[in-house]
């Protein structure tokens, strides 16, 4: 696009801009429809899908971080998972104490928000293998990992 498409579009009268939208809801449906949510960015992030199950070399360690708080993370939580809670104002530091940069992270939380929140901290951070799973549930099917209740 071109500076002249925009002076045309901030010329136009609003049954024009409603059309403009129209066509852009448009292509973002056909979009959604033929690729998924995939296509779009949250908050300027991009977000990885979790629809398959996630290729863990065997034998090659990694880290499954829960990044909820001690008492969600009591309540359930991905079997062989460490926490460190995002809330936690000393995360980044006990993140650079417990983690290693080269060493694949599996992150996820409740819904999705604090997992990519623990991502975009710890790149900050230098670590530069870490994967979003975003929740409890898709991130036990990807790694094929049992949901732990209390007492597991």
């Amino acid at each position: 696009m071109n500076i002249r498409f925009f002076s045309e579009l901030g010329q136009m009268g609003l049954g024009q801009m409603g059309f403009f939208w129209a066509i852009v809801l448009v292509v973002s449906a056909v979009l959604v429809g033929r690729f998924g949510w995939r296509v779009f960015v949250q908050l300027g992030q991009e977000v990885e899908a979790v629809d398959e199950k996630v290729a863990v070399n065997p034998g090659e360690p990694y880290v499954l971080l829960d990044v909820r708080t001690p008492d969600e993370f009591q309540e359930e939580h991905v079997e062989g998972a460490i926490n460190l809670n995002l809330y936690d104002p000393q995360f980044t530091v006990k993140a650079q104490k417990q983690l290693q940069p080269n060493v694949p992270i599996y992150v996820y939380c409740r819904s999705g928000n604090r997992s990519s929140q623990a991502k975009r901290a710890l790149e900050k951070l230098g670590f530069n293998k870490i994967h979003d799973l975003q929740t409890v549930e898709k991130t036990a099917k990807a790694l094929d990992k049992k949901i732990c209740k209390p007492n597991c």
